[in-house]
């Protein structure tokens, strides 16, 4: 029996040195939940009593938190960046037509109908002439993109495009191999 005791003991003592570390591993490399309340009150430009935190979950393979509050009987989500606390990305400030750079300055963003329309000028074809089958808006690494896919004769074309037009990435495939 004192075996068995010894070899529990050890467990217990090995699980609770993976947790200190594990804890020490998160207090050291990540900020606090109080530097993201921070962080998200000094983006929203709002007092602390006019907000109330719903969640701030920290998602260690992503390396950010999601944060989510409620402010003037909406939710509103934020995505901080665990290391710096620099919100990456966040729908309170998006409005239809304009976004907010990191210097406040706004700069004009394109519609989806704009999107599609660059897509298919960049394989020199007519809107009319090509079966969209996804016009999706998104964030990839905190940043608006128009996902668009459509089908001209026997290719799939994928693209993504920025809110500025720019296109970051483009696709071709045969539909039938």
């Amino acid at each position: 029996m004192k075996k068995y005791s010894k070899i529990i003991i050890g467990i217990i003592i090995f699980i609770v040195l993976c947790v200190i570390i594990f804890v020490g591993f998160i207090k050291f490399n990540y900020i606090s939940k109080e530097e993201v309340e921070e962080a998200v009150i000094k983006d929203m430009g709002v007092d602390r009593s006019e907000i109330i935190f719903d969640s701030i979950d920290l998602e260690t393979d992503k390396n950010y938190y999601e944060v989510d509050v409620f402010y003037q009987k909406e939710e509103f989500e934020f995505k901080v960046d665990a290391k710096n606390g620099k919100v990456i990305y966040t729908d309170y400030k998006y409005s239809e037509g304009a976004n907010q750079t990191e210097n406040n300055e706004v700069e004009n963003t394109i519609s989806s109908e704009d999107a599609k329309t660059i897509a298919v000028t960049n394989v020199n074809l007519n809107i009319s002439d090509v079966q969209f089958k996804k016009e999706k808006q998104d964030y990839d690494d905190g940043r608006l993109v128009y996902e668009i896919e459509f089908i001209y004769e026997n290719y799939e074309y994928d693209y993504e495009i920025s809110q500025t037009g720019e296109i970051i990435s483009f696709d071709k495939d045969l539909l039938y191999k």
